[in-house]
């Protein structure tokens, strides 16, 4: 694991003995963790559903988008902010950040 608390970046105990290395320095870090862990699935999730759909051309309430720029412009939107939850996300459960852009750029 790592050396710092992955929330408030505050050094983290050396444990002594057998057993798993603390991830988290305290309760309330860890309780930070898992909410966010939660918020964060949840707003990926839902990135991803309005992405499908605007890449299919249509907007979060079904209506076809008209105009071409505002349909990339959205996608790009979309994208990076899936991209940068998805970041945060695997740094709070302890995971090496990859660069796992598998969409191409309109």
């Amino acid at each position: 694991m790592s050396e710092a608390c992955p929330v408030c970046r505050s050094a983290l105990d050396p444990r002594e003995g057998r057993g798993r290395p603390a991830a988290y320095c305290s309760h309330t870090c860890r309780r930070t963790a898992e909410f966010t862990i939660r918020r964060l699935a949840r707003r990926i999730d839902a990135g991803e559903l309005e992405l499908r759909e605007v890449e299919r051309g249509f907007d979060r309430w079904g209506r076809a988008y008209h105009d071409e720029d505002d349909r990339r412009a959205r996608v790009r939107a979309l994208r990076s902010w899936v991209k940068k939850d998805t970041q945060k996300l695997r740094e709070l459960l302890g995971q090496p950040t990859k660069n796992t852009s598998k969409t191409a750029a309109i």
